[in-house]
Order: C-alpha cells, then structure tokens, then sequence
C-alpha cells in the first residue's frame, strides 16, 4: 500500500473534516517518520554541507550543546531536505556524514529516543513556530527549536 494512500485511509478513518500530512508509527519499539508532501520539492543537500552546518551550531557553547538535542537537526533535514525513515536510521546517516569525527556532541538514537514521544516530534518542522507545547514539553521543545532553527539558518547560509 502507497504513503498516500495509507495517509488517505486515515483521513477517512478520522471521520472529519481532518488533514493528516505526517504521522510518527512505532513498529516493534522503532518510530518511522512519515510525512507526505503535496508536491512540495525537498532541496538536496550535499553531505559535506550538512556537516558543515552542524559543526557551526556544535559544542558546548553553542545551541547543539547536549547530544538529544540532536532531534532538533533531524526534525529539519526530515521536513526541509528529503530525509526519510526512522530516527534511528537518521542517526545512523549522521555518524557517517564527512567530518563527523570533528563534532564535539555526537549523534545517539538512545538520547534522543525518549524525547520521539513529545507531540513536537511528530509536528512537521515548518509548523514549529505556531506549535503551542505542553507544559511537559515546554523547555526540552525550545532547546530542540532553538538547535533547528540554527541548524536551518546556517543551512540556509551555505547555500547563499
């Protein structure tokens, strides 16, 4: 069965007047990601410039400065530039970016794997400025938008 028409079965199961464009599915203790997006083109991203980014917002003083905030670049480069799959695997394309080895804080599933729980996480990156988090989530969803938006701005300025 296609993305779209899962995504199609769950809007009529949902009975209203709903629009479901991404959804987190938890499949044997893993979470998959799955956004559908109406055309919309994703910008590819050259490894090397990802790491680049990174490395800038990367470090004690700087906003990627514990290693679960790394949820906050992964949110991005799944809305924003064409990431898919689960956040495991997201990890996993990290790790074995170019210049990783350089990175002060480092990629790890098992940090950020409890905060693939928050309701944030499962908010599409683009929706993050208008998303209203409980009071649960509140401080640890803005460290993680403060390192995507970071993240998306030193992306944006490689590519100036």
């Amino acid at each position: 069965m296609s993305d779209e028409l899962k995504l199609k079965l769950m809007q009529e199961l949902a009975k209203g007047n709903v629009r479901i464009g991404q959804f987190i599915l938890e499949v044997h203790g893993n979470n998959y990601y799955n956004e559908r997006s109406d055309k919309e083109e994703k910008v590819k991203l050259k490894d090397e410039d990802i790491s680049k980014a990174i490395l800038s917002i990367n470090g004690s003083e700087k906003p990627l400065n514990e290693k679960q905030l790394f949820l906050g670049v992964i949110c991005v480069l799944l809305s924003k530039y064409g990431w898919s799959g689960n956040w495991s695997s997201c990890c996993e394309k990290i790790k074995k970016l170019p210049m990783y080895d350089l990175f002060d804080k480092k990629c790890d599933y098992n940090s950020i794997k409890v905060l693939t729980a928050y309701k944030f996480a499962s908010v599409d990156y683009k929706d993050w400025d208008g998303y209203e988090p409980s009071q649960i989530e509140r401080i640890i969803f803005k460290k993680c938008k403060s390192v995507a938006d970071a993240f998306d701005e030193a992306i944006s300025m490689q590519n100036e």
